[in-house]
């Protein structure tokens, strides 16, 4: 009987045991390989520069800088001396030193200076650079022993060796080097430690501590690490780490690791204290090593690394830990405050509905048809039991998980309730009681003891004895059905979400809330209520609401946040993590809310994929907190654990650094234009420009590691702005028209937590005003004038002195002629009388006419206005533009009070037609045909109802030639227009398109499906796709073939553009030419991601800059017409 029971124990036994499986837990990396720009995938160094970019050297690949979106590779076709990079450091004076296996480069920012065995380098293949405390640099070399290296010029050293034969070194190989306090130098070699004491650059004293000493666990050592308590951590080739104690009593003592380390045999590589003053170790084959205060923690492939190989280690400045690995790339260790369980790491299913904490942090889970599984963690390491219909659970599809105040598990399934007592499970079905229907959706215990349960068809409570239902068609009970969540105030009362609105039980009555009381979208899937008891709503599609329990108003519900901040209006989860930070748990991620003690927004963090949270979209209400203050989120890719705590906030602001300055969208060599460069990013010092080169691009970095996509960015350009732009992401600044003067330009960053660069980046320059608008060509031309005007008096005076003479003397000789003709004068007088009398009349005729031909003009131009105003009329009000169109603008400038251009759109159905058109001449006759054209089009498609629009334009140049009356014989009118109209489906974003000599223009990322046969510009992943028009007017013509319908497959965030040629033909600039359509398409992708209304001012001031250039104001050339459509 002993034995059978024991048999049965046993049997038990090995059952739980294949029940409860212990698994990893993943950690958040992220991981740079060669597809995402990465040279080779061996590392073998990694430095961050005084600029903030990381280096890393590569065995193969040569160099490579990385900015935390892309890659710039350094290899021998730039100047590099070879391909293999083992050590790479930067001096005191900015200066990259690279040590390879054929030599030193060291790179100024303009130029390599490479140092070989040529210059006096023992030998080439270098394994450290190093420079000490008096900055000497020190290189260690692979055979050739140390070096010490004097750059005393750009193009000259002086190199000291020390080795073996001659200064008692150990070995030549030095792998490592390291400057203590006492400022000696400790020398990691091929056959153990050299310390080193100097004096007038002699050895003074050398100690060696080799495999003699039995303390010393191996010679081959290939790192030296220095930890909090100033001891040294060395690693070794095959007897893992120890450490020598430099203070105290205990001074020169060796140290091991413990042998339940896992480090006391294998390969360590490199070792780092970080700034937290953990030791991490980078192993041949075991990952990486954290060493804390809470002991050794050992992280590999299966928690998230890249690979097993590593071998280096490095901490920026915003502390992410960098891992460099043989084979696998360069991986990025962002914290540990989230980590993340999938079906690899041993859940039963990737879709965690619903979690719920339980006693020393184990946690009930319940999966999307793997049933339900309990988590407990032993030596920090997860293991799963996993509970489904085969252990007696009634259904595998847990959708909520509630626990009452006896610890008995409630469990909400698709096909009933089921409830654990951690022994047995019992049933509750609408085959058993009085329930509604099996699908429960949503459960929860109040405190009262009540069970209640939410479903598709209405509202279950369980007293311990009865079920009891409510409904929608109960007559005394205004219940939605559809309940997703159940929330216990703590007042008592009870709060439903349901998919048609807030209900709310005051322990007497149900009372139901949506549009009416402030409620925008019904649909609400969270529930939680805030220390001033008011209840927070999560909705599905617009945002976060609050209920204020205390409002008297009719509409005690307002919206609190929505995506202009929250990272999806999709609200899946909310939960206090404590009285003044929210939890909102969305599709794409979930936010941090931080509010003030007034609970006013003071602050909003998203964070998604790109920050750690792999899950991404979060199920309804599955969200908890754990004892320790872990937030739990179920997500469609598994379960995370988010630790606040660890958090990095990150004190730091971002590296910000300008990287380049382009003049009119083109690189330019700024060598050849200025006497003076600024090196790393060529950027030209004391930049002086003349008044002609005024169009400039700024293009600028914030480099922040942690999360380089949330990096914004504010600038101004001293000199024009008086305040700073909004906050944006585009890392570019676009300055058009430059008006002369001095200006300086100021760039700062923010990182994801909101820190602002305190100082900005500046770079300051000079537009020389034209020659004739200096203060030299003033005072110059002043002086002239004054110069003048005394020469001028002065020969006038000297002049009328002679003339005075001469005048005198004809004064006499004239005397008696006058006399003679006195008479002759008075005979004329009255002849002359006459003839003003004449004059007087003609000149009263003459004004009389004139005033007539004023009264004729004004009456022109009076008619002239007011067909501009009928033209307006016939054009599409703007009423009816803001109704029909969401996001677009309209650029429309006639040459003469009334236009040859037109445009025109209309709405029928689910079809929108837009068209925009150039007509023959302009003014009052190109007026005429404008309006001929926009009634033809009503007739055609809104009487005729044709919607294709190359039918459409087929029975236009019908129209136009009947009514112009067109034969296409020699000599006659060829009057028409030329045309680009669309028609774009709304509900499946299809458009067609016809164009007559006009094209259409549209606008996508690069990312986005391309569209096929279809010629584009490209400009930093943006293009521009032209569609071609046919090459024929509206109008009689040699060629009249049907017109083309081209079909487009339109995108989200599509920007669609129906110009005329009066944009591209209009003349100005410098040399008065054309703006051309090459130019244009580059201003029209340059300005895509701005608002539609900001861009339409772009355009406007371009063209006004363009037509008054600063010697000359050219005349509008043509009428303008561009409608900008978002899509």
């Amino acid at each position: 009987m002993n034995t059978l029971k024991l048999k049965i124990k046993i049997i038990v036994f090995f059952l739980l045991l294949l029940n409860t499986i212990a698994f990893s837990q993943q950690y958040n990396f992220r991981t740079y390989s060669v597809e995402k720009g990465l040279p080779k995938s061996d590392i073998f160094s990694i430095i961050q520069d005084s600029r903030g970019y990381l280096w890393l050297g590569t065995d193969g690949g040569g160099a490579c800088r990385f900015d935390g979106k892309q890659f710039v590779t350094f290899n021998k076709r730039n100047g590099l001396i070879g391909q293999v990079v083992r050590a790479i450091t930067e001096d005191s004076r900015g200066n990259i030193w690279f040590g390879t296996d054929d030599g030193i480069s060291v790179f100024n920012g303009f130029k390599y200076f490479n140092i070989t065995e040529k210059n006096g380098l023992p030998k080439n293949p270098i394994l450290k650079i190093y420079e000490d405390s008096h900055y000497n640099i020190w290189v260690g070399t692979s055979g050739g022993g140390l070096c010490k290296i004097n750059l005393v010029s750009n193009d000259s050293v002086t190199i000291k060796t020390y080795n073996k034969d001659v200064n008692k070194l150990q070995t030549n190989y030095v792998f490592d080097i390291y400057e203590d306090k006492s400022n000696r130098l400790w020398l990691a070699l091929y056959g153990g430690i050299n310390i080193i004491t100097f004096e007038n650059d002699s050895i003074l004293k050398l100690v060696k501590l080799d495999q003699d000493y039995d303390e010393i666990p191996s010679n081959v050592i290939f790192n030296i690490e220095e930890d909090v308590e100033k001891n040294l951590w060395f690693g070794t080739q095959d007897a893992g780490a120890f450490k020598i104690i430099i203070n105290g009593s205990d001074s020169g003592k060796v140290v091991t690791l413990n042998e339940n380390t896992q480090l006391n045999d294998v390969t360590v590589w490199d070792i780092m204290n970080d700034s937290k003053g953990n030791l991490w170790f980078a192993t041949d084959k075991g990952g990486i090593n954290k060493l804390s205060k809470d002991g050794m923690f050992y992280i590999t492939q299966q928690n998230g690394l890249s690979g097993n190989q590593a071998y280096k280690l490095f901490e920026d400045y915003e502390n992410n830990i960098w891992v460099g690995t043989f084979g696998s790339g360069l991986c990025q260790f962002l914290g540990e405050n989230f980590i993340h369980f999938s079906e690899n790491d041993g859940l039963a299913n990737k879709h965690v509905l619903s979690i719920l904490p339980d006693k020393n942090n184990s946690y009930w889970i319940g999966t999307d048809g793997g049933g339900l599984q309990y988590l407990s963690f032993k030596n920090n390491i997860p293991q799963f039991k996993t509970y489904t219909t085969q252990n007696g659970l009634v259904d595998n599809f847990v959708n909520s998980i509630a626990k009452d105040k006896d610890d008995v598990l409630w469990i909400a399934t698709q096909k009933g309730v089921s409830r654990y007592d951690g022994k047995t499970f019992k049933h509750f079905t609408s085959s058993d009681v009085k329930m509604l229907e099996n699908q429960i959706k949503s459960i929860y215990v109040s405190r009262e003891g009540l069970v209640w349960m939410g479903t598709n068809d209405g509202l279950i409570f369980y007293n311990g004895k009865t079920f009891f239902t409510k409904r929608e068609e109960d007559e005394n009970y205004a219940l939605f059905n559809y309940i997703n969540t159940i929330f216990q105030a703590q007042n008592g009362e009870m709060w439903f979400g349901t998919y048609g609105g807030l209900l709310r039980y005051d322990l007497k009555n149900f009372n139901f809330y949506d549009e009416q009381e402030g409620l925008l979208n019904k649909q609400i899937n969270c529930l939680a209520e805030d220390k001033f008891g008011n209840i927070l709503i999560g909705t599905f599609g617009s945002g976060l609401y609050k209920f204020n329990v205390n409002s008297k108003s009719e509409k005690p519900i307002e919206l609190i946040l929505n995506d202009s901040l929250l990272g999806s209006n999709n609200i899946s989860s909310l939960l206090f993590i404590d009285k003044n930070t929210l939890i909102v748990g969305t599709d794409k991620g979930f936010d941090k809310v931080f509010l003030d003690d007034n609970h006013n927004v003071v602050n909003v963090l998203n964070f998604n994929e790109s920050d750690g949270f792999s899950g991404i979209e979060n199920h309804y209400n599955s969200i908890c907190k754990d004892e320790s203050g872990n937030i739990w989120f179920g997500t469609i890719k598994g379960l995370t654990k988010y630790a606040p705590e660890l958090d990095n906030t990150n004190l730091q602001a971002p590296i910000t650094n300008i990287t380049s300055l382009n003049l009119f969208f083109e690189n330019i060599d700024w060598f050849s234009k200025t006497d003076s460069v600024l090196p790393w990013f060529s950027l030209p010092k004391n930049l002086i420009l003349k008044y002609s080169d005024n169009h400039l691009t700024f293009k600028f970095s914030g480099i922040s590691y942690f999360n380089s996509d949330k990096v914004q960015y504010k600038y101004m350009l001293e000199g024009l702005d008086n305040t700073w732009t909004p906050a944006r992401k585009e890392g570019e600044a676009v300055y058009p028209g430059l008006p002369p003067g001095d200006y300086t330009f100021l760039v700062i960053a923010q990182n994801k937590f909101g820190r602002w660069n305190k100082e900005p980046v500046r770079l300051s320059f000079t537009i020389k005003p034209p020659f004739w608008q200096t203060t030299w060509f003033y005072i110059s031309s002043l002086t002239f004038i004054i110069l003048c005007f005394y020469l001028f008096v002065k020969l006038r005076l000297r002049k009328l002195k002679q003339d005075k003479k001469i005048l005198e003397q004809k004064v006499k000789e004239r005397t008696a002629e006058i006399e003679r003709q006195n008479f002759e004068i008075l005979e004329k007088n009255e002849e002359l009388h006459q003839q003003n009398e004449e004059i007087l009349a003609q000149r009263d005729e003459i004004e009389k006419q004139k005033h007539m031909v004023d009264e004729k003009n004004k009456e022109i131009t009076d008619s002239i206005r007011y067909a501009r105003r009928i033209q307006t009329a016939v054009l599409p009000s703007s009423d009816y533009i803001n109704n029909v169109l969401a996001d677009f603008f309209i650029l429309y400038k006639p040459k003469d009070i009334v236009s040859g251009d037109f445009y025109w759109i209309f709405k029928k159905n689910n079809f929108l037609f837009v068209a925009s058109a150039d007509c023959t001449g302009h003014g009052v006759p190109g007026a005429f045909m404008s309006m001929l054209g926009v009634s033809f089009l009503n007739e055609i498609v809104v009487r005729e109802d044709i919607n294709t629009t190359g039918k459409v334009l087929d029975e236009l140049r019908i129209n136009v030639i009947s009514s112009m009356q067109q034969r296409g014989v020699e000599g006659e009118q060829k009057d028409g227009m030329d045309i680009v109209f669309v028609s774009i489906n709304i509900e499946t974003n299809n458009m067609q398109f016809s164009g007559a000599n006009n094209p259409l223009y549209i606008i996508r990322n690069k990312n986005i499906e391309e569209i096929e046969n279809i010629d584009f510009t490209e400009i930093e992943d943006i293009r521009l796709f032209e569609i071609k028009p046919d090459k024929m007017p509206i109008a009689i013509y040699e060629r009249m073939d049907n017109f083309k319908t081209h079909n487009i497959d339109l995108k989200k965030d599509d920007l669609v553009y129906l110009i005329t040629d009066g944009f591209a033909d209009q003349f100005g600039g410098p040399k008065g030419k054309k703006f051309m359509y090459k130019k244009f398409k580059e201003l029209l992708i340059a300005n895509s991601q701005k608002q539609m209304i900001e861009q339409k001012t772009t355009l406007d001031k371009s063209i006004e800059d363009w037509k008054y250039s600063f010697d000359t104001e050219y005349e509008q050339t043509d009428d303008i017409t561009v409608v900008g459509l978002k899509i």
